[in-house]
């Protein structure tokens, strides 16, 4: 664990790396496909990381409460796709 925390510490960690990626995507003019790919792996990284800690996260809250299972899988895919429209929207 990191600092105690468990997920939540190497989420705010990878989250940090990927905005700082996400930001120099944007904001340089990069002419270097190798530092495109670079920057474009801890986009994805982040991505990734998130989704597998979070998924975990929820994983054991299923075992605590196994009836509420597919409720909670039901709960988290809705706010994504609700995420998905509003991203889509602006």
């Amino acid at each position: 664990p990191l600092l105690g925390y468990h997920k939540s510490s190497y989420i705010l960690c990878v989250a940090v790396v990927g905005t700082a990626a996400f930001a120099l995507l944007a904001g340089l003019d990069i002419s270097s496909p190798t530092m495109a790919s670079v920057l474009f792996f801890f986009t994805n990284f982040e991505i990734a990381t998130c989704d597998l800690l979070c998924e975990g996260k929820y994983a054991e809250k299923m075992q605590e409460k196994p009836k509420t299972g597919s409720t909670m899988v039901s709960y988290v895919w809705g706010l994504i796709q609700f995420g998905s429209l509003v991203a889509a929207l602006f």
